[in-house]
């Protein structure tokens, strides 16, 4: 019985120290705690030192930009100053006020007349602003116009393109030959391919130099027959263009001509066309005369 008393003793001291040690390790936390949170105080309020300390230096620059150089840094007004000293303080300032303003050759009018100046400036603003509006609608109708213009002329390009191919094949196709031209309008070129025999694709040349003489002559004869039916010069000239044809060629191209030129659509232009060769087949007309030059004297005959 001792013993389980001395057993009961031993286990309520052991609850005992336990609940001291425990609230001994709270306490032993919170101090931490406070501690931790001094240290965040303290450096919180160094920060705000800091930040008041730079107010206050900014606050004396300011004071020091409108009080001048001479500013001693003491307070102007504070609670203890009387209203005698606030008074003279003003008026030094007004004093000064007016020898910056004399300074700056400013006067009591100058507010207004910066107004009217500034009223004006706003009346030609306004004015300059209405007129480069009326130029910038007008120049965007005009290059509205530019672009539907081109885009006109671009059409017609294609089409008198065509008309010429058209017409330059159909010249050719009178001696059994055929023809293309492709135009090409940016690189500013035109490559003439042609056919010496429309019926067979093997006799197909894309170089004219390839051609014989005859050949060559009729191809340009009717290229610029072909080129004539979107021009509207009112005179065609054509000198000998029929010097490397033979006699059968010869007559076909003049015919042509003859033809080319009686057409309706030729109606008010004249036709002059050169040559040294016979034309007793071709039949004169209203329209059409020849004038036959008399033959040069030559120099050796002349000697005889």
């Amino acid at each position: 019985q001792q013993l389980r008393q001395v057993q009961d003793e031993i286990s309520s001291y052991n609850q005992v120290r336990e609940r001291h040690l425990s609230e001994a390790q709270r306490k032993e936390n919170q101090a931490a705690k406070k501690e931790e949170n001094a240290v965040e105080a303290r450096a919180l309020l160094a920060k705000q030192e800091a930040t008041f300390a730079r107010m206050l230096e900014q606050a004396r620059e300011t004071t020091r930009t409108h009080e001048g150089e001479d500013w001693d840094g003491a307070d102007r007004l504070d609670n203890n100053g009387n209203v005698d000293a606030h008074r003279a303080q003003l008026e030094k300032l007004q004093r000064r006020e007016e020898r910056e303003r004399k300074k700056a050759r400013l006067n009591h009018n100058s507010i207004e007349l910066a107004v009217e100046r500034y009223r004006a400036a706003k009346a030609d603003y306004k004015e300059a602003k209405a007129q480069f509006s009326t130029l910038a609608k007008r120049l965007e109708r005009m290059q509205k116009q530019i672009r539907q213009r081109k885009k006109r002329w671009y059409s017609q390009l294609r089409y008198c393109a065509a008309a010429v191919s058209q017409s330059f094949d159909q010249n050719m196709n009178v001696k059994g030959f055929s023809g293309k031209l492709n135009f090409m309008h940016k690189l500013k070129s035109l490559s003439i391919v042609t056919k010496t025999d429309n019926m067979n694709d093997l006799s197909q040349i894309d170089d004219v130099r390839q051609l014989s003489g005859g050949e060559r002559s009729y191809t340009t004869l009717s290229l610029l027959m072909a080129m004539g039916t979107i021009s509207e010069c009112p005179f065609r000239l054509m000198d000998e263009y029929d010097v490397f044809m033979d006699q059968v060629t010869r007559r076909i191209t003049l015919s042509l001509l003859v033809e080319y030129a009686e057409h309706p659509i030729q109606q008010g232009r004249q036709f002059i066309i050169i040559t040294p060769q016979d034309l007793s087949n071709i039949r004169t007309k209203e329209n059409v005369s020849i004038h036959r030059l008399a033959p040069p004297v030559r120099a050796a005959a002349a000697a005889r």
